[in-house]
């Protein structure tokens, strides 16, 4: 075989001894150079509540996932509606343990009663169904709206029902006599999101307001005993959903990519507008201790701190995200995507009873139940 020789072998002696001299020097001049270990992006407890929470879980469904709800009663399980079902979920298990399919067109709303026995169903007919949870039997069928029904609420009491449509309208129901007591005209678009006040951590019905918002740019505000708005807010963009903050003074409005706090108690006054997703926020959800969750259709879910106006954190998901809902104990991160999934981020155990509310304290704003 042929020997390979190296370059610096093939220089005369006189350069070869100046090149070896030269490494010799470099050597020298040789410093180490320092490495640290970089530290995780924000601070260190929104990273650590970032971290309590497990891989997510994904379940695809028949169709596209419409709507999410907990119980407000333990265990919390969760239901996802989607095609012509609904699916209970266990939170114990995250397992589907009842299916309600009694529908003859696509589910698009659900809502709980407060004592978690009675969930209301609503779909694109316009038909909304009452189901005992316990038996799977329709109590209740309320028709009267021409078109698709997006929202449904319950009141504090369970007495009264109310629901917004396609058609322009918002019903108030009676439960029991299972008619109509009043219908609220005013909004000139369809109906898409639906809040009720009442008493703070009390169900005795002594609610007096219902909180509606639209594609016609507004958010209006009914007494329930008068049928037309006393007052409305009007938003730049069409209104995709809308939630009462703790006290229920103030609301915070999804409109377009962006989200604005108004304060009902200054005629709707914007306090402060948000703008921290890239396309139209499509869901919200306040957890009552100064936090709130949203989800837009560039596929983020993003976590606000109210009192200081700022994002503390964000998830990615597949899909544009449809619904979020995060359940009582803050335990559980549920949210419909566009691809016809659910994603369940579940809370490790002892991080959830740590961030569980106390009946008696009042709300940590240091407390940031990311997820």
């Amino acid at each position: 075989g042929t020997l390979s020789v190296s370059r610096s072998s093939r220089l005369p002696p006189t350069l070869r001894a100046r090149a070896r001299a030269q490494r010799l020097i470099a050597m020298t001049d040789y410093e180490r150079v320092p490495v640290y270990k970089a530290r995780r992006p924000g601070s260190s407890s929104e990273a650590a509540a970032w971290r309590k929470y497990t891989h997510p879980l994904i379940f695809r469904h028949k169709g596209t996932p419409t709507h999410v709800e907990f119980s407000p009663v333990a265990p919390h399980d969760f239901c996802v509606a989607s095609s012509l079902q609904v699916d209970i979920f266990s939170s114990r298990s995250n397992a589907v343990y009842r299916t309600l399919t009694r529908f003859k067109d696509t589910v698009c709303c659900t809502a709980y009663r407060h004592d978690g026995k009675m969930l209301a169903a609503s779909d694109e007919r316009g038909v909304t169904q009452l189901f005992d949870l316990g038996s799977r039997a329709v109590m209740r069928t309320m028709r009267g709206h021409t078109k698709a029904v997006r929202a449904v609420r319950f009141s504090p009491d369970g007495g009264r029902l109310y629901t917004g449509s396609d058609d322009m309208l918002v019903s108030c129901w009676d439960v029991a006599a299972e008619e109509t007591v009043r219908t609220f005209e005013g909004h000139t678009d369809v109906v898409r999101c639906l809040r009720v006040s009442g008493a703070a951590g009390e169900h005795t019905g002594a609610h007096r307001l219902v909180l509606s918002g639209s594609y016609d740019h507004t958010v209006q505000l009914w007494d329930v005993s008068a049928p037309r708005p006393v007052m409305t807010v009007r938003m730049g963009e069409p209104v995709e959903d809308c939630v009462l903050l703790a006290g229920g003074g103030m609301v915070a409005v999804a409109s377009g990519n962006s989200i604005s706090i108004c304060d009902l108690l200054s005629g709707g006054k914007v306090l402060q507008s948000v703008v921290a997703h890239s396309k139209t926020v499509s869901c919200l959800h306040a957890d009552g201790s100064g936090h709130l969750y949203s989800g837009g259709l560039d596929r983020f879910v993003k976590v606000h701190d109210l009192a200081r106006y700022q994002v503390l954190g964000s998830l990615r998901y597949e899909a544009p995200v449809l619904g979020v809902a995060l359940s009582p104990t803050r335990s559980h991160l549920v949210a419909a995507l566009a691809n016809s999934t659910i994603c369940v981020r579940r809370q490790r155990a002892a991080a959830a009873r740590a961030d569980m509310p106390s009946a008696s304290s009042e709300a940590d704003p240091t407390a940031r139940p990311l997820g």
